[in-house]
């Protein structure tokens, strides 16, 4: 099977066909831009999206994943997807829609908050759903502007600035109200797909985003974790 990929490139891959599949039976394929369909001798009529064909085959491409617009919503059944969107609006009109194609990514967050005393010997990770720390709206609203300034795409550049002053004022609400001093995010998809290779103009091609967000002097910073364990030490010798 060939497939063009963006514009002028194309890449040959091979399929094997089930097992106790004759070859004789193989089914009549047809193809769009984004729908591939099977059609067998039984009548029997298959359809996938191509995204989803090389997703579930484990057929890599050599294309990672760019993040273009990162954003929190209570609704994201509607919000994401609707063209009154600026954010989707920009994206669009500012990316080759006939090179590219545009995914909808949705994450769930397990925010909780850890904190160790070493006079009394009592340490403890309690997720912010049981103590509700901090309101679920001022969570999402937290973890938007560490993602926006995190990835620093171009499609929001040009409400960074405020942006990134909201996230500072939270993050310094954070410290003096909760003494929470930093905003660890460890974001990787239970998935080996390249699809989930995420980068950005800031953010080199990675499966794993591993991270900590805090103020110093005022402004907030973005510092860039190799592993989990030096996550842990961090949040130990900053409890």
């Amino acid at each position: 099977m060939k497939l063009r990929i963006g514009r002028n490139k194309t890449k040959s891959i091979r399929i094997p066909l089930p097992r106790g599949l004759a070859r004789g039976d193989r089914p009549i394929l047809t193809t769009t831009d984004t729908l591939m369909t099977w059609t067998f001798e039984s009548g029997q009529i298959v359809s996938s999206p191509i995204h989803d064909f090389l997703r579930n085959n484990h057929v890599d491409i050599g294309v990672n994943t760019e993040i273009h617009y990162a954003g929190f919503t209570e609704n994201p059944a509607k919000r994401p997807i609707d063209r009154k969107h600026r954010g989707l609006s920009d994206v669009l009109h500012n990316v080759s829609n006939e090179e590219f194609d545009f995914f909808i990514i949705y994450n769930l967050f397990n925010v909780h908050s850890y904190a160790e005393n070493n006079t009394y010997g009592i340490n403890f990770s309690l997720p912010n759903s049981l103590i509700d720390e901090v309101r679920v709206d001022e969570e999402g609203k937290i973890l938007e502007g560490i993602f926006i300034k995190y990835f620093n795409t171009a499609a929001q550049e040009l409400d960074k600035r405020n942006e990134i002053r909201q996230l500072e004022n939270r993050l310094r609400t954070l410290l003096y109200k909760h003494k929470i001093l930093s905003v660890s995010v460890n974001m990787e998809i239970d998935d080996e797909s390249e699809y989930y290779n995420f980068f950005s103009r800031a953010v080199s091609p990675r499966r794993r985003n591993l991270f900590r967000c805090y103020l110093n002097e005022g402004n907030a910073v973005i510092d860039e974790l190799d592993n989990i364990q030096q996550l842990l030490d961090l949040e130990k010798t900053s409890s």
